[in-house]
């Protein structure tokens, strides 16, 4: 019974859900099986492409807010880390802010000597 058979013979009332689906897949034979993995990998980005598009929406909210602040007076590269600091706050604000000033002390000799140690 092909796919398309299997899910226009349930009722039209009843909807065909994931599971269903789920226990066809897992009842074909290992031959038809094989034809199914070429479409899970056609499929998969499908699948694990977001709904919506906030999240770039977010991220190009946040870089005009880092933008108007910095201005034009930034390189490339710059935008880069403050745009990954603006995307990651959360886990940016678990951060300790003494112990990342001494690794970037800790970086360079004449770091050291310019800013000492933070405490």
């Amino acid at each position: 019974e092909s796919l398309a058979a299997h899910f226009t013979s349930t009722s039209p009332a009843q909807s065909t859900t994931l599971k269903d689906c789920v226990h066809y897949l897992a009842s074909l034979s290992a031959e038809a099986k094989i034809y199914f993995d070429q479409v899970k990998i056609v499929a998969n980005p499908l699948l694990v492409m977001p709904a919506t598009n906030a999240g770039s929406e977010r991220s190009f909210l946040n870089m005009r807010r880092v933008k108007s602040y910095m201005h034009t007076t930034m390189r490339q590269d710059r935008l880069n880390h403050l745009m990954t600091l603006s995307i990651y706050k959360e886990e940016v604000d678990k951060l300790d802010p003494v112990a990342v000033a001494n690794e970037f002390v800790r970086k360079c000799e004449h770091r050291s000597r310019f800013f000492g140690k933070f405490s």
